[in-house]
């Protein structure tokens, strides 16, 4: 025990979760990297996270096993004895297009849900007794942009994200203010998951995709490791004050968003061709980031 904060971080073997882990790790955090069956890169991660100084428990758990779950969390106790953060990040998907109906296997449906919505809210629910006697705690949901409005991406995953965006309020009303439950929402990114989903297409459909957006280029859909800074911002309760000031900064520009978010009201974000605004702090929970924020004179402003 190093006396340092703790965090879990699900699914880090890759993509946003290993950014999210080793950007935990380079601020302090010592972290548990989650994986399902990438050994060998949940190791490097691992391996990566010790040179920024942190401590690390690499533990082997499908997050829709329970027992598996809690097998996991019962290994942080002993190692950590606490935890002071949970990025709930595991997530899967599958190729079946929307426009192919009868081509959906309902075992497919039914294992992006037991992953994607009730392996969240397992791994969370184990967690929350660690969770309480951390004096700041946080947990931090990846959900999608698909989540909060129609998408292009298969059924379950998308049906599986507005669950998560749901989950992630009902249990911010559960467990804050002591729990603070926050969720991120990515639209596409430049990164693995993304190489995986497009194929052959990556190229041409990022560069499409980034000419949708405000930036107009691929900055517009930059990668994990950006993203995976706006979640251990959200994690630091201490973050608040810096999302606030960007909230007043953002507010102040030309065609800025207004309305019930200049009052420091909760809203939700308003999606803007796969990315989002996000104008209310986190620091009491139950708020839910599309990202990245974009302003509309055309600069990159991140939460």
């Amino acid at each position: 025990m190093t006396g340092r904060p703790v965090a879990l971080v699900t699914g880090s073997a890759r993509g946003i979760g290993r950014a999210a882990a080793l950007a935990l790790a380079g601020h302090g955090y010592d972290v548990v990297i989650n994986y399902s069956s990438s050994a060998q890169a949940a190791e490097q991660v691992a391996a990566e996270a010790r040179e920024s100084g942190a401590a690390v428990l690499v533990s082997q758990a499908d997050v829709a096993d329970e027992a598996a779950v809690l097998r996991m969390v019962a290994a942080a106790r002993h190692k950590f004895g606490r935890l002071d953060a949970l990025v709930n990040n595991a997530g899967v998907t599958i190729d079946t297009p929307p426009a192919d109906l009868d081509g959906l296997s309902m075992q497919d449906w039914d294992r992006v849900f037991a992953v994607n919505v009730r392996g969240m809210f397992q791994v969370t629910r184990a967690c929350v007794p660690l969770l309480r006697d951390a004096p700041a705690a946080a947990v931090v949901n990846t959900a999608s942009i698909v989540g909060l409005r129609p998408g292009p991406q298969p059924f379950p995953y998308a049906a599986s994200k507005a669950a998560v965006v749901s989950l992630t309020r009902t249990l911010a009303g559960a467990l804050g203010p002591a729990i603070r439950v926050n969720a991120v929402a990515p639209g596409w990114m430049e990164g693995e998951w993304m190489q995986d989903q497009l194929g052959k297409n990556y190229d041409r459909l990022m560069q499409r995709r980034a000419k949708l957006t405000p930036l107009r280029y691929r900055a517009g859909c930059r990668g994990h490791d950006r993203f995976a800074y706006s979640v251990q911002s959200v994690c630091h309760r201490r973050g608040a004050r810096r999302r606030r000031r960007l909230q007043r900064d953002h507010l102040s520009r030309p065609g800025a968003i207004r309305g019930p978010a200049a009052l420091g009201q909760r809203v939700d974000p308003v999606a803007c061709h796969g990315h989002g605004w996000r104008l209310a702090p986190a620091d009491r929970g139950a708020l839910v980031y599309s990202w990245p924020v974009v302003a509309r004179d055309g600069e990159l402003r991140e939460l």
